[in-house]
């Protein structure tokens, strides 16, 4: 039995979501929010949601959510965000890949076509 669970282990692959060739069937971005969110954060937000929903591919579905962070601190804290944030979250059925949050949005919220590149670019990293 020892002997038949080992040849059983080599024949199943362990590292199954580890690899980097395993690519994504969905990618979300989730928008975090405040409950009352100031000019800025109005304007990334809709930033990000034109830059995810003009994107376009046919190599996964990507989804977009906007989720008001201090009304669902439990969210929040899956992909620890504590402030308002663009999260790329990476799936695989039910499976988590990963996530990455896209700190460099606000160095790039004044110019719109750059805010839009560095987020479809992003993506694209995701699933290509």
């Amino acid at each position: 039995m020892i002997k038949f669970l080992g040849l059983l282990l080599l024949l199943v692959p362990t590292t199954l979501y580890a690899s980097d060739d395993i690519k994504p069937d969905r990618v979300t971005a989730i928008y975090f929010h405040r409950t009352d969110p100031c000019p800025t954060c109005k304007r990334m937000s809709s930033y990000s949601e034109t830059a995810v929903t003009t994107f376009k591919t046919d190599k996964c579905i990507i989804q977009w959510l906007y989720v008001d962070f201090e009304a669902n601190p439990r969210e929040a804290a899956k992909y620890n965000v504590t402030r308002p944030s663009l999260i790329l979250v990476s799936t695989l059925g039910s499976r988590l890949l990963d996530y990455e949050n896209l700190t460099e949005i606000w160095v790039k919220g004044r110019d719109k076509a750059a805010f839009i590149k560095y987020v479809q670019d992003s993506i694209r990293k995701k699933i290509e």
